[in-house]
């Protein structure tokens, strides 16, 4: 049974907290140090990044996703607002800080934006902080986490010893009363029905279809060292000791198996005493442990897919046969339709969001406007008046 946790004395609102922990999420316990572990050995960020860089179809997928939200970069001339001046920081433009921040928010559930007032007193420089940095620390009395923790790696704080740093809470009318040169974290608050603290992504409810398709890759690579099975058995008369039989075994080895060797030898020793020459006997390998286990990648991508709301595989790069459609062009801008609808629009409103408060922040009351993708290559007016001149000057008259 949920345990309830009142908030405030003011009112009836309640924190539900589940006592029991839910499977694919994160253990979740207070440190000594002030901050929220993130993960029973406070890697959790570590290990969905290390799951994302052994799984192709994952990587694929977070990649789509990111470039989904940024589009064709930022419209300036849909803004009506010179560009080559507006830059969130002295490093990078603001289309690579919708990139960072949508990657981390695929990736990882969430991200975070340090916030600095500049010397001016009226504008602020954005810079996006790695979300596997950042650790919560405990709510107070109304619910709110009032300040983070940084550090390089949290497996060895006292190592990186980590620092505390004050959240930003994005105010409406935009007048963040804040000292010039202080470092502020803004971390969007992100509703998960799983934990309580720490965002969950996306595709946490596949991460046991990532680690199948990771063995998948290592049972491939593994097939493709000794092609499914051993090159043969060569059968070898008795040796007089051990020092012998292990030398041969040594020599034989080294000559036929191995990676260079393409295939590997099963060798034996006879106990008679015949005068038999040495024996080989190849193998064959079958031909049914050949895409032994296709299907069940197939549905291990489908399933990823699936948490990503990604409706074709063609969007991520995979083949896809003849479904209907007259070129290939048809079934990216139908798919990616379908995606912009149950998921990209969303996302893009999350990340971009942020960005349009950095804006107005910084003075700038204007909406960002992202450029659509375009899958097929269309034809432009001249080139359609072209080819219809040259059409018109080939017209060969009928007699």
């Amino acid at each position: 049974m949920p345990r309830k946790k009142k908030i405030t004395s003011e009112n009836s609102v309640f924190n539900v907290k589940f006592d029991r922990q839910l499977p694919n999420t994160p253990v979740v316990r207070d440190s000594n140090g002030g901050w929220i572990n993130w993960g029973r050995r406070n890697n959790y960020p570590t290990q969905l990044l290390g799951l994302m860089s052994q799984s192709p179809t994952l990587t694929a997928c977070v990649h789509f996703a990111v470039t989904s939200v940024l589009g064709g970069g930022v419209d300036w001339d849909a803004m009506q607002v010179d560009g080559s001046q507006m830059r969130p920081n002295y490093r990078y433009s603001w289309e690579e800080l919708i990139k960072r921040c949508a990657y981390d928010y695929f990736a990882l559930g969430n991200f975070a934006i340090q916030v600095i007032k500049n010397r001016d007193g009226k504008t602020f420089s954005f810079y996006h902080e790695p979300f596997e940095h950042v650790r919560c620390a405990k709510r107070d009395s109304d619910g709110l986490i009032t300040s983070y923790y940084l550090s390089d790696d949290w497996t060895a704080p006292s190592k990186y010893k980590p620092i505390q740093i004050d959240s930003l809470t994005m105010r409406s009318d935009n007048q963040w009363s804040i000292p010039a040169g202080k470092p502020y974290l803004f971390v969007p608050e992100i509703y998960s029905q799983l934990t309580d603290v720490y965002p969950t992504p996306v595709w946490s409810s596949a991460q046991k279809s990532v680690q199948a398709e990771a063995e998948f890759l290592s049972f491939d690579l593994r097939t493709a060292s000794n092609i499914f099975a051993p090159a043969g058995a060569l059968s070898l008369p008795p040796v007089d000791s051990d020092e012998e039989k292990q030398a041969i075994l040594q020599k034989v080895q080294d000559m036929f198996s191995g990676a260079d060797g393409a295939q590997q030898l099963l060798v034996s020793f006879r106990n008679d005493s015949e005068d038999e020459p040495v024996k080989f006997t190849p193998f064959t390998a079958s031909s049914e442990n050949v895409d032994l286990f296709s299907t069940s990648n197939d549905r291990n991508i489908d399933r990823i897919l699936t948490t990503f709301s990604i409706p074709s595989r063609s969007l991520i790069g995979l083949p896809l046969g003849n479904v209907g459609f007259s070129s290939e062009s048809a079934i990216l801008e139908t798919s990616y339709q379908l995606y912009e609808t149950l998921a990209g629009n969303a996302a893009r409103r999350q990340v971009v969001g942020v960005i349009n408060d950095c804006f107005k922040a910084n003075g700038i009351d204007v909406e960002i406007v992202i450029k659509p993708l375009q899958f097929g290559a269309g034809t432009s007016e001249n080139d359609a008046a072209d080819v219809q001149s040259e059409d018109e000057d080939n017209i060969i008259e009928q007699k």
